[in-house]
């Protein structure tokens, strides 16, 4: 929801905001501590905890 409001705002929505087919694909998984668990680049993994 905070992604998506601030693209929207930005009318950018069409190209990010939310995960959805033909969107770009970068984001962060995060744990319950807000830790990086993995990070995601235009669809590609390229973080991934205990894999450094």
């Amino acid at each position: 929801m905070a992604s998506l409001n601030q693209a929207e705002l930005l009318q950018i929505d069409r190209e990010c905001g939310s995960i959805s087919v033909g969107k770009y694909a970068d984001f962060v998984v995060m744990n319950r501590d807000f830790e990086a668990e993995m990070t995601i680049v235009e669809g590609q993994i390229k973080f991934e905890k205990g894999t450094e």
